[in-house]
């Protein structure tokens, strides 16, 4: 009874928290294009692309569908299925839009927090955004999820593994909260902990691009099981981590000429979309010249993933040579930068 007045009490004083209608025509359409774009498949972004712009045909101001369309098409830039500079436009249009007609739409908010850190290279932006968001929202999982990307790029796992924890409890059936606690706890070294982690992405969405290629990646770097790590990354839906991880696996195997195949078919067939990933699998061989080369290109392009390589395992090789820090200092990732970077992670339910 006590706790019934001070929730009442809590209600007049603070007044209850007010949620904008959505338009019962598109109600059903936005809840399928968000569980289709949990389900990171190509297929899956795809399909809540054009489910997104149904509901939009239908009621053009409705702020959760424009949010829900950036947030796509932030996605399928991750994957490299739109140009980055595309996605961003586009991203940013729709998020705009949203935030035009509901300046208090968190899933919008988060969008912008991950357009300031991925594409911008700006993790102060993105930890403000992150903050104004889960002020209006303090339990929002995308926010939470999305904060916990921002620390587990910048280093802070420790902070972010109980972000995805509160979000793995309270969405159990969601792949992506699995998913994404499996790469933080790879960039933390925590192999087992990652591969069970995106064995369970899996069996939620067997399509889950990334989450295979997270398994090689661990069984290769933290197990030492090359073999493994060439076996699993068959199953991987996208092309160019197949390329990558077989090119690191056969390398490791000493199947150099097989190895270089590989390696040549990434660069040949995705090099200019995901540098990055060129840039890794040189600096695990060891090249530094051409591995600091494609870090480069990536940073020129402002490749999403580039902003992933500080904490990488891939990049040990690098960390003692001249152009390391310079290369961090471009994108905003050096020691000094981060630890100028102001980011309030608060306690999820509290």
């Amino acid at each position: 009874i006590a706790a019934a007045v001070v929730d009442e009490l809590k209600i007049k004083l603070l007044k209850a928290p007010t949620v904008t209608p959505v338009d019962p025509r598109v109600y059903a359409l936005i809840l399928q294009a968000q569980a289709l774009l949990d389900q990171q498949s190509k297929d899956g972004r795809a399909q809540a692309l054009q489910v997104f712009k149904q509901a939009l045909a239908i009621a053009p101001n409705e702020a959760r569908a424009w949010a829900g369309l950036g947030r796509t098409y932030i996605n399928q830039s991750i994957y490299s299925e739109i140009p980055p500079a595309e996605a961003a436009k586009l991203a940013r249009e729709a998020l705009d839009k949203a935030l035009k007609i509901d300046p208090r739409n968190v899933i919008a908010i988060t969008g912008l927090a991950r357009l300031a850190a991925d594409f911008d290279f700006d993790a102060q932006a993105a930890a403000d955004y992150n903050k104004r968001a889960l002020q209006i929202e303090p339990n929002n999982l995308v926010a939470i999820n999305t904060l916990g990307i921002l620390l587990s790029n910048v280093g802070r796992f420790d902070e972010a593994l109980p972000l995805y924890d509160y979000r793995v409890a309270h969405d159990p059936a969601n792949p992506t909260a699995y998913n994404n606690r499996g790469i933080t706890r790879y960039y933390a070294r925590q192999w087992d902990a990652a591969i069970d982690d995106f064995r369970t992405a899996l069996r939620l969405s067997p399509a889950f691009v990334g989450a295979r290629n997270g398994i090689a990646a661990s069984l290769l770097m933290g197990k030492g099981d090359a073999a493994g790590a060439l076996r699993e990354i068959e199953g991987e839906p996208d092309e160019a981590s197949r390329l990558q991880i077989r090119a690191l696996a056969l390398y490791a195997l000493g199947r150099t000429r097989e190895s270089n195949a590989a390696l040549q078919a990434l660069i040949r067939t995705h090099g200019e979309e995901q540098p990055t990933l060129v840039a890794l699998a040189y600096s695990y061989r060891v090249d530094r010249d051409a591995a600091f080369e494609w870090l480069d290109k990536a940073a020129a392009a402002h490749d999403p993933a580039a902003t992933s390589v500080a904490f990488d395992v891939l990049t040990d090789p690098l960390r003692d040579d001249p152009r390391w820090l310079p290369f961090l200092r471009k994108i905003g990732y050096s020691p000094e930068q981060l630890a100028a970077i102001r980011i309030e992670v608060p306690k999820p339910g509290a």
